[in-house]
């Protein structure tokens, strides 16, 4: 900790985007909070395109997961 003079970088994400924000909205994007809680931790989601069941037919997931996010 700060006693001993070493630091401790935490990485994430406070800006979170998901089907209820319009700039989400805007680009076909249907990721719920629980989805993107999921995918800062590692999960995999969907992305558009989406396919004929509108389904997102782009698989993508983090290389490491982050160690703090908030959907606001």
């Amino acid at each position: 900790g700060a006693q001993d003079g070493t630091k401790r970088v935490y990485w994430g994400d406070l800006h979170v985007h998901t089907t209820l924000s319009s700039g989400a909205w805007n680009y076909d994007l249907e990721v719920r909070p629980s989805d993107s809680y999921g995918y800062a931790f590692g999960d995999a989601i969907l992305l558009p395109p989406k396919d004929a069941s509108g389904r997102g037919t782009r698989e993508v997931r983090i290389d490491r997961p982050l160690d703090f996010a908030a959907v606001t």
